[in-house]
């Protein structure tokens, strides 16, 4: 089962967290477990275990435009990671890309620096204190079968991935799946997988897939087997080069 994490952060265009800020629990409708920590700047990090979707709630002053957002967020004084989020349809939402990580980082870290740009937008930054008493996110992450701890974390993200190669038209034909396709619905679906320095993809994790039980997550595990990164020299005796994302958009035709 995957995790899904929300943060709503403010209004305004830059917040701030003056006061650290503990996590409590949250009860919803339908959800298995669910966390949040509020700042007095407004800002709010709600994580929640529904079903195993995740995503990363901006109110914004104005929405992004478009279906991805660019974000770019460090904890403590690590540098930056820059990712592209999807953006929901009203354009006030984005949706990280790896829950667990991202909450685990969260559980283990002082503070949060958060930077999220739409197309023609300003940009939103919030620079946040965190608590570590953090056993309801700790509860939550376990609710949706993520672990507290993974030694992958601390792989690097590889960003702007360069392939060598990827499935062709008759691949994805052949790998979409049928009750979708019958209905002649579309989809998307994100992944995470271990990149081996030779480009070969393993260990690939489903994320989050829009919508839910029609295959598109499965198909898209199936389609990461035929992609591979650019090789690049092998750096030491890990065999593991980093982490690397993989979204596929899965449309009819």
């Amino acid at each position: 089962m995957r995790m899904m994490i929300l943060a709503a952060l403010g209004l305004s265009a830059a917040a701030t967290g003056a006061l650290t800020q503990e996590w409590t629990p949250h009860q919803g409708e339908g959800l298995n477990a669910g966390a949040q920590a509020r700042w007095p700047s407004g800002a709010i990090l709600f994580a929640r275990c529904d079903a195993g979707q995740l995503a990363l709630l901006t109110p914004l002053a104005a929405p992004i435009q478009g279906d991805l957002a660019r974000v770019e967020y460090g904890f403590d004084d690590a540098d930056p990671v820059a990712e592209t989020w999807s953006v929901s349809g009203d354009g006030r939402t984005v949706f990280a890309r790896n829950p667990g990580r991202f909450a685990r980082a969260l559980m283990n870290a002082s503070s949060l620096s958060l930077h999220v740009a739409g197309e023609g937008g300003p940009t939103q930054r919030f620079d946040l204190d965190l608590s570590d008493q953090a056993e309801p996110l700790a509860r939550t992450l376990t609710a949706c079968g993520e672990r507290l701890e993974d030694p992958s974390d601390a792989l690097p993200l590889i960003t702007g991935p360069q392939w060598a190669h990827r499935p062709n038209a008759s691949i994805i034909r052949h790998l979409y799946p049928l009750e979708a396709a019958a209905a002649g619905r579309s989809g998307v679906a994100h992944a995470a997988c271990i990149a081996r320095w030779d480009g070969v993809l393993e260990d690939c994790r489903l994320l989050s897939e829009t919508p839910r039980g029609l295959g598109f997550g499965e198909a898209t595990l199936a389609a990461a087997r035929h992609h591979r990164l650019e090789p690049a020299p092998q750096q030491g005796t890990d065999p593991r080069r980093g982490l690397v994302h993989l979204s596929i958009r899965w449309q009819v035709g």
